[in-house]
């Protein structure tokens, strides 16, 4: 019995080393911890480092935008009052000591100026576009009303030299299209651009540029209507029974007058060609008036030049614009008047 006593009870050896490897696994669980902790510790510091850096970031970029936008402005309205300047000057004129002043400076102001792709749409960027909507264009005898409109969307970016792009793909452009018989082209001509952004904010721009076609050349070539064709025959045919009727009263006169007396009351001599001419030249007359009739019928259905919507072509900028300029037309006038002036001396 004492002997499984002793055997049920554990050695103190054993219990001893038991202990050690306890508080041993609990040192290397403690020391794990502590390691994670500062882990942890470390990836919360640097993520406090890096918001902060993203915040300073954001700051100056936000600093930096702002005061490009302020400077872009204040450039655009002094810009604009250069412009205003050089339109309310006098008449540049012959006389010595009449100095363009106000035009000269437009000319520094140009020569002074640096532009960047991001803000400004340079000379002789072409865009590849489509045709939105058809036209039809006028184009005969009479002066046309007016130019017909025309709206073009961009499919691609501007293209420059070195594989430089301007942003203008999406945006709406408003032109003018002119009709000409001889070539059975429609020229179209750019006014006015809208580039509209991803949060609803759009900037209109006043343009120059023109249109070329699938061929290469200015304009575009369309389909040659005229409806006036059945219009001029009547006229034709009437001028003809006109000319007829003319010889007929010619004839007439020439032949023998036979006369019927004693007609009435006075004993008055009436001949019988006398209601032969009366009636001829009415008939003349009317013909005449329906030949003008027709004619004018005829002024009136002009041929015209229709081109279809979904055509692709190509637009290419005559001037260059910033963005947001709307007194480029002006601008262009101030130029031509001043390059008028320096070729006459």
């Amino acid at each position: 019995n004492n002997y499984e006593v002793s055997r049920s009870q554990t050695p103190p050896e054993t219990a001893s080393h038991n202990l050690e490897t306890e508080n041993f696994r609990l040192s290397q669980i403690e020391w794990k911890q502590d390691e994670m902790e500062d882990i942890l510790s470390s990836v919360l510091s640097s993520q406090r480092e890096i918001k902060e850096s993203f915040q300073e970031i954001t700051n100056q970029t936000t600093q930096l935008a702002s005061e490009n936008t302020t400077i872009f402005k204040a450039e655009l309205e002094n810009f604009r009052e250069e412009i205003k300047e050089g339109l309310n000057t006098k008449p540049i004129t012959s006389f010595q000591g009449a100095i363009p002043v106000k035009i000269a400076s437009l000319d520094r102001f140009q020569e002074e100026e640096k532009s960047h792709v991001s803000a400004y749409i340079p000379a002789g960027t072409v865009v590849r576009c489509v045709l939105v909507s058809a036209s039809d264009c006028s184009v005969g005898v009479q002066q046309p009303k007016g130019p017909a409109k025309m709206l073009i969307r961009p499919l691609e970016n501007g293209q420059l030299p070195r594989k430089v792009r301007v942003a203008l793909k999406d945006s709406i452009i408003l032109a003018s299209a002119y009709g000409d018989l001889a070539n059975e082209r429609v020229y179209v001509r750019a006014d006015r651009m809208t580039l509209v952004q991803t949060n609803g904010d759009f900037v209109e721009t006043e343009v120059s540029a023109y249109v070329s076609g699938e061929d290469g050349r200015e304009g575009v070539r369309g389909i040659v209507v005229d409806r006036s064709g059945s219009i001029i025959t009547r006229a034709a045919f009437a001028s003809f029974l006109q000319g007829v009727g003319q010889s007929v009263q010619a004839t007439l006169n020439n032949q023998t007058i036979e006369k019927l007396s004693k007609v009435g009351d006075n004993q008055t001599i009436l001949d019988v060609d006398t209601f032969r001419n009366a009636g001829m030249q009415g008939t003349n007359t009317a013909l005449n008036k329906l030949a003008e009739y027709y004619i004018k019928r005829a002024e009136q259905l002009q041929p015209s030049i229709q081109v279809a919507a979904g055509r692709i072509v190509d637009l290419i900028f005559t001037h260059g614009v910033k963005i947001g300029e709307k007194d480029l037309r002006k601008k262009l006038e101030i130029e031509r008047s001043l390059a008028k002036e320096r070729k006459n001396g």
